[in-house]
């Protein structure tokens, strides 16, 4: 049974592939014709984890979009932007993140408070936290997310 629901949508030059679950050695990716569409989004907000496997395994089925394609990345969790900030092509040249998640820690009651963003909005350093309401702060740097936010 594979650890990774892909829902899939289609139009007619586009594609949106829904990801639910943890991207690891269980994981079945799908076979997917991806020369069909000129725009392919990936829906991440559901992607619970990726382990070193589930590196390779994305690295591998990635690697079958053609490079004309226009990528667009969807509500990326802190998961998915850790292993794109560490490794070459986890993000094909040319992919556009267009939303993210970005998670503040509150030292008052030790509860992490998440937050999304889309591309070109500006990071605040401090938010409410959800549970106590006392300024959780950014809980990473915000140069970790300049790489997404200025497209390169």
């Amino acid at each position: 049974m594979s650890s990774l629901d892909v829902e899939i949508q289609k139009t007619d030059r586009a594609i949106k592939l829904t990801l639910t679950g943890s991207i690891n050695e269980d994981s079945d990716m799908p076979t997917v014709n991806f020369s069909a569409y000129t725009e392919i989004q990936f829906e991440l907000k559901g992607v619970r984890s990726i382990n070193s496997y589930g590196i390779r395994t994305w690295l591998k089925w990635i690697s079958t979009i053609p490079t004309d394609a226009k990528l667009v990345f969807l509500n990326c969790p802190k998961v998915f932007i850790d292993q794109a900030n560490m490794i070459t092509g986890f993000i094909p040249k040319g992919g556009v993140v267009h939303s993210f998640d970005v998670p503040y820690f509150c030292e008052a009651c030790d509860e992490v408070t998440t937050r999304s963003y889309i591309l070109d909005e500006l990071i605040v350093e401090t938010l409410p936290c959800i549970k106590c309401q006392e300024a959780a702060e950014l809980d990473i740097s915000p140069k970790f997310y300049l790489k997404f936010k200025t497209g390169t």
